[in-house]
């Protein structure tokens, strides 16, 4: 019993982690989109290293999350008092 209220536990901490991930991802995604627009439209210069800015951009998105996270858990709750 209590293996299936972990693995319960486990999904639903998995889901919410993602929610944050996409939310911080769709509020990044128009700063993205402009500087892409800008780097391929206006001055006409392929994205140098791709792959590095992908990386670097995941890893955005997930310090994104985490901060939210840490303002949800510490100081969200100041305000509300």
């Amino acid at each position: 019993m209590i293996r299936g209220e972990m693995a319960n536990m486990h999904t639903q901490i998995f889901f919410v982690a993602l929610k944050k991930l996409k939310n911080a991802f769709t509020d990044l995604l128009p700063i993205i989109l402009v500087i892409a627009f800008f780097q391929l439209v206006v001055l006409r210069q392929p994205l140098p290293q791709l792959g590095e800015i992908i990386f670097g951009t995941i890893l955005v998105i997930i310090g994104l999350s985490l901060f939210v996270q840490g303002l949800e858990m510490g100081l969200f709750p100041i305000g509300e008092n």
